[in-house]
């Protein structure tokens, strides 16, 4: 049986993915080694799944299927920016979610559901829309002047109204995202 690469997302729109390349633009002036996703992949993301076979597919559709009726839509705040794994050994980029009780409330019931399902339960949930990646760079500093620039920067809000199962496709060109289930909220 085949398997693909699978997470749980919530897209982001138009407006968000503006203002997300305007802080890209102004780090790529700095012609460093940053990897940054294609504004066509943002997405913030509920869980990470790895390699699924289609059986197990249906398993998580089936759990998502018992939360989302009792899940009303909310909007979400963007805004901030940051690093993970720290400043001193920056290894993402990322720009924030302000925090969200129907997202967390969200988060924590789907993640009970899929735990029966044999994923492991996560710790903690941060909240994120990764925008670059770094392997290494020697302009450490200047990119830490930008991310402070834009560290109170509010990007806009998400009207979240469906949240997503999709596949993911890893080419030398970067990953490739496709829809494999739509649920309504």
């Amino acid at each position: 049986m085949s398997k693909f690469r699978a997470f749980l997302a919530i897209d982001v729109d138009d407006e968000i993915k503006n203002q997300i390349k305007i802080f890209q633009d102004k780090l790529k002036k700095l012609d460093n080694n940053l990897k940054y996703v294609n504004l066509d992949n943002l997405h913030l993301t509920l869980k990470f799944f790895g390699d699924i076979d289609v059986e197990k597919e249906k398993e998580i559709k089936i759990a998502i299927s018992k939360i989302i009726p009792n899940q009303n839509s909310f909007n979400l705040k963007i805004s901030s920016s940051g690093v993970f794994p720290n400043e001193n050994y920056i290894k993402v980029l990322w720009v924030g979610v302000k925090e969200n009780v129907s997202l967390i409330e969200l988060y924590k019931n789907l993640d009970n559901e899929f735990n029966k399902l044999g994923f492991k339960k996560e710790k903690s949930y941060s909240s994120h829309l990764t925008v670059a990646r770094i392997k290494k760079t020697n302009k450490k500093k200047e990119i830490l002047d930008i991310l402070n620039e834009f560290k109170n920067h509010k990007f806009g809000d998400i009207k979240v109204n469906k949240i997503i199962l999709k596949e993911s496709k890893l080419t030398s060109k970067g990953s490739i995202y496709t829809d494999r289930e739509i649920f309504e909220l």
